[in-house]
C-alpha cells in the first residue's frame, strides 16, 4: 500500500492504521518522517489515534454516554471532540451545550484549551456569537449555550444532540436535565454526552440508572499529558482520602460526606421481609468490558508512539 493510493484524509487515516498493524517500529518511524506537512496535520487532528481508554465513544444503541472521571482525565477534550464529530456529520444540527453557567460554557466548553474552538479541524473552525450565545460551524450546525441553573431556558428549544459538562455541580441539576431531555427530539437518534466529576446527587444517580446509559471514565493518573509534578502532588496530598477518591479517581459515593443517615445504616436497619432496594448505581448500569475498552489500543499505541518519535503529538492534551 502506498500513500498515493489513499487520495484524501480518510484514506491517510486508514493507511496509517494498516501501517501500525503491519510495520516494525523502525519502518513505522521512517513512514512518519516521510509524511508531508499536510499529512502530519491530518495525523495530529485524528482524535481516535490520541484517545486513552475511557475517552473512546462507546459502541451500541446508547442514548446517554456518561463519562464520569477524575479531574484532569480529559473529559472536556473528549466532549469537545464528540460534539465536533456530531456537527461535522450533521449539517444544520442543533446542539445543546449545558454547563454550570453560561459563563462556564464559554470559558471551558467553547473557548477553553480543550474546548470546541481549540479542537476544530482545519477548515472547520466554528465562530462564537456572544450576542446570541451561539457557536456556529461552517456547515450550518449550531451549538446553543445554556446554564444548568436556569432550567426554564431549556423549555421550548429542540435539539439533535447535547453535551452536559460538570453536571454534578449544576445548581438545578434534576430540573435542567429533565427539561433538556424533553426537548432532545430532533433526528433519528438523539444522543447526550455527560462529562463530570462525580458527586452524590440525585440527578447523577438517576442518569446512571437509565436503561440506555453507558458509563466510561478513569482517574486523573490515567492522563499521560499531565505534569508529573502535579500527579505526584495530588497523590501525596489526597491519595487514599475520600476527597481524593472522588475528585481524582472518579469514584461516586452513595452518600454525601458527613451524612447522618447513610445508605449502609438504612440497609442494616431494614426489617426482615422488606423488599431490598439497590442503589441507582446498581440498577441498569452498563459498563464497557476491558476487552471493548482495549479494542484497537495496541495498534493505535504503536502509531502514536511512532508519531511521537518524530516530534509529532496531538495539538492539545
Amino acid at each position: 500500500m502506498t500513500k498515493e493510493e489513499t487520495g484524501d484524509d480518510a484514506g491517510l487515516r486508514r493507511w496509517l492504521e494498516a501501517a501500525g498493524a503491519q510495520l516494525s517500529d523502525a519502518a513505522l518511524t521512517r513512514t512518519m518522517l516521510s509524511l508531508s506537512p499536510g499529512e502530519r496535520m491530518t495525523l495530529g487532528e485524528h482524535w481516535p489515534l490520541w484517545t486513552n481508554p475511557g475517552q473512546e465513544e462507546p459502541p451500541g444503541d446508547w442514548r446517554v454516554w456518561l463519562m464520569m472521571a477524575g479531574r484532569g482525565f480529559g473529559k472536556t477534550r473528549a466532549g469537545a471532540e464528540w460534539v465536533s464529530a456530531r456537527a461535522r456529520e450533521t449539517s444544520g444540527a442543533r446542539i445543546a451545550l449545558v454547563g454550570a453557567s453560561v459563563e462556564e460554557v464559554v470559558k471551558v466548553m467553547v473557548k477553553g484549551q480543550s474546548g470546541l474552538i481549540a479542537v476544530a479541524r482545519t477548515g472547520e473552525e466554528p465562530a462564537w456569537l456572544a450576542s446570541k450565545g451561539e457557536l456556529r460551524w461552517p456547515n450550518g450546525a449550531i451549538g446553543f449555550a445554556y446554564s444548568g441553573a436556569r432550567p426554564d431556558k431549556l423549555r421550548g428549544p429542540e435539539h439533535h444532540f447535547a453535551w452536559c459538562d460538570e453536571l454534578a455541580k449544576w445548581r438545578q441539576a434534576q430540573a435542567s436535565w429533565d427539561t433538556l431531555m424533553m426537548g432532545l427530539r430532533l433526528g433519528e437518534a438523539p444522543r447526550t454526552m455527560v462529562t463530570t466529576t462525580p458527586r452524590p446527587i440525585t440527578a447523577l444517580k438517576t442518569i446512571i440508572g437509565l436503561e440506555r446509559t453507558v458509563t466510561t471514565g478513569g482517574r486523573t493518573a490515567d492522563n499521560p499529558h499531565l505534569p508529573e509534578d502535579y500527579q505526584l502532588g495530588m497523590a501525596r496530598m489526597y491519595g487514599g482520602s475520600r476527597l481524593g477518591r472522588q475528585e481524582l479517581d472518579g469514584h461516586l459515593f452513595e452518600d454525601a460526606a458527613g451524612a447522618l443517615w447513610t445508605r449502609a445504616l438504612i440497609e442494616a436497619s431494614r426489617q426482615s421481609g422488606s423488599p431490598a432496594r439497590g442503589g441507582a448505581e446498581a440498577r441498569g448500569r452498563r459498563r464497557r468490558s476491558a476487552g471493548e475498552r482495549g479494542r484497537g489500543c495496541v495498534r493505535d499505541r504503536r502509531v502514536r508512539a511512532g508519531a511521537r518519535r518524530i516530534g509529532l503529538c496531538a495539538r492539545r492534551p
